[in-house]
């Protein structure tokens, strides 16, 4: 694939060349060959991309061919550059019929080899498949934790869990679809027992904001598990009129363990992905005192058949081919605004509050994916710190 791609760039960079055209300026472009701006700006994106995952998105179709070679022959090209270009690209297609056998199909080989944002147009074509099948959608999910000493045991760790949708849509009637659910894994004990969870909650209706709740927003309904708790979608209006938002805040205090173990190096934080959502916002907040914001990674696993995700069992095929970096937030976390969750501000101050936390002890750490796949479970790890020497 490279070899048919590089060699088709060359010989469209020559040719443009031998025309006395502007390779890096589609309007310089435009005006000396002769053609649309569409056309001239595809050309000079081939031209400067390097890779075939870069390039081939933006190869134009045989008629847009025909009339670039007809305006490059006009514009002064040999005949023997643009039977060059003509060779190539019949050994491109040729390629592409052994390899891909269509150019829908190219495009999905060459999603899942990016080297940036991997699979970003599959993710995409999916989230509105999904929409239509499952029957529902949201602009973004938001997942953050907070991560701080525990103030009763200098061995363990509170936390506070804050999730949220905003803007979920029913696109049809779907009553009974899992919105989300509250399973927090940083421990070789597994996830924490579902009556610690209960017990700890210090807000309305096991963790949900009320206050925070658009008028069209209906009653979730709400399941209590050995995993945990799952909140299901209950029946409203379909369509924009219905749309609502909703958040969740739940606080774990000394249920997890500071330090490294043999059997438990290394924490992890779930966000589990049960609807077509646009953005998945998912930030750490980690208090000053611990060492794990500089070795934050995001990876996001599949979960064949929709189940739950079980750590002990997760295997590398699973692991799917997305890498996140993430962005350190400068400022007290309730300054950490984003345009996809216009309310965030006010659900950390509320969901902090009773806390007692120093906000200003806290970085966010902030991992941002496009269109999460639909049951798959993105999960933040850490090595937990080393036990001081007494």
């Amino acid at each position: 694939m490279s070899e048919a791609y590089q060699r088709l760039r060359s010989s469209l960079t020559a040719m443009v060349l031998a025309a006395r055209g502007k390779v890096t300026f589609p309007q310089d472009l435009a005006r000396h060959l002769k053609i649309n701006k569409n056309l001239a700006w595809r050309v000079s994106k081939i031209i400067e991309a390097p890779t075939p995952e870069a390039g081939i998105p933006h190869l134009p179709g045989a008629g847009g061919l025909k009339l670039l070679l007809d305006a490059a022959r006009n514009a002064g090209s040999s005949d023997d550059v643009i039977e060059r270009v003509e060779s190539a690209h019949a050994a491109f297609l040729e390629m592409v019929q052994t390899h891909a056998g269509d150019q829908e199909t190219l495009q999905l080989l060459l999603d899942g080899r990016s080297d940036g944002d991997a699979l970003a147009a599959s993710r995409r074509m999916a989230f509105r498949g999904n929409s239509g099948i499952v029957g529902v959608q949201a602009r973004a999910k938001l997942t953050a934790s907070f991560l701080a000493p525990s103030a009763e045991d200098p061995d363990k760790l509170d936390s506070l869990l804050i999730g949220g949708f905003v803007d979920v849509c029913r696109l049809r009637p779907a009553e009974g679809w899992p919105l989300f659910r509250i399973r927090h894994y940083l421990g070789h004990d597994g996830p924490a027992a579902a009556q610690q969870l209960d017990a700890q909650v210090m807000y309305d209706r096991f963790g949900q904001l009320d206050e925070f709740d658009d008028e069209s927003c209906s009653d979730l309904l709400l399941e209590r598990d050995e995993h945990g708790l799952t909140y299901r979608l209950g029946p409203g209006r379909v369509g924009k009129t219905g749309t609502f938002s909703t958040y969740f805040g739940s606080p774990l205090l000394g249920v997890f363990d500071r330090y490294a173990s043999p059997e438990d190096p290394m924490g992890e934080i779930y966000s589990i992905v049960e609807v077509p959502v646009e953005t998945l916002l998912f930030d750490m907040f980690i208090h000053r005192d611990l060492g794990y914001g500089s070795s934050l990674e995001l990876s996001v696993f599949e979960r064949p058949g929709g189940g739950l995700d079980d750590h002990l069992v997760r295997t590398k095929r699973q692991h799917l081919p997305i890498s996140i970096q993430p962005e350190r937030l400068r400022g007290s976390p309730e300054r950490c605004i984003s345009p996809v969750c216009p309310r965030y501000p006010e659900v950390i101050r509320r969901t902090t509050a009773a806390t007692g936390w120093d906000l200003g002890a806290f970085t966010c750490y902030r991992f941002v994916l496009t269109y999460p796949p639909l049951h798959s479970t993105a999960i933040v790890s850490f090595p937990l710190d080393e036990r001081p020497e007494t």
